[in-house]
């Protein structure tokens, strides 16, 4: 009995959550507010050779990684790191 009670209240509840409502239609705006909209901006296409010189004058860690061993060496890690530190509290 307990079992038909629980399945007959999912069954209601299921029913009751795949029912259907009216869909209703948003409100017209007036025609104050649609004037008062953006105008849209035009899109353009990315021009692909400027975007690729652009991504290539960004410097990345391998622009740095020779001059750093150059000058880098275990004698002056320590040296090197305080520099590096202050300038980065700067």
């Amino acid at each position: 009995m307990k079992r038909r009670s629980i399945a007959l209240i999912l069954v209601v509840a299921a029913a009751a959550a795949c029912e259907q409502k009216p869909k209703t239609e948003p409100a017209a705006q007036p025609p104050q507010a649609q004037a008062a909209q953006p105008a849209p901006v035009a899109r353009t296409t990315p021009d692909p050779s400027s975007e690729q010189e652009s991504l290539e004058s960004v410097a990345v860690s391998e622009d740095f990684e020779e001059t750093a061993t150059r000058e880098i060496t275990a004698d002056n890690l320590d040296s090197q790191m305080d520099a590096l530190e202050k300038e980065l509290a700067e």
